[in-house]
């Protein structure tokens, strides 16, 4: 589900996208220095993303900086959908990136694809398929 740039916020044809909260931009805005020095701790090793993560687990809902990194993961979901929606060239390759994970876990052992959560029976790739070119 996506989120709403504001409770007001309607769309003509992809409404039915969106569920009915809106983004709490102000909540962004108020941890926006916590938010962007978050990273940068854990990059010069003044925190572990162990003890972060430990940290915003417990008592998450009072959490103001876990509310915030949620508020900004709710934006970042919303916009990478809208992206998807209006731009074909990013969906074909969504869709060729796809199809070369998909025939790499259908020739996989059967191990290997359990691991993937795969259940169906493998299909055997053709050699034409595309491929990831990151």
């Amino acid at each position: 589900m996506s989120y709403r740039p504001t409770p007001d916020t309607r769309y003509a044809h992809i409404d039915t996208l969106f569920g009915d909260e809106a983004i709490d931009w102000r909540l962004i805005e108020t941890q926006w220095s916590d938010l962007l020095s978050t990273p940068i701790s854990i990059r010069q090793n003044r925190i572990s993303s162990v003890t972060l993560l430990r940290r915003l687990g417990n008592h998450c809902r009072k959490n103001r900086l876990y509310r915030a990194f949620r508020e900004l993961g709710r934006t970042v979901r919303t916009i990478t959908l809208l992206r998807y929606l209006s731009d074909p060239d990013l969906r074909e390759r969504i869709t060729q990136v796809w199809r070369g994970c998909t025939a790499t876990i259908t020739c996989c052992s059967p191990t290997a694809r359990a691991w993937h959560g795969c259940t169906t029976p493998p299909i055997v790739a053709s050699p034409t398929a595309p491929t990831a070119s990151w």
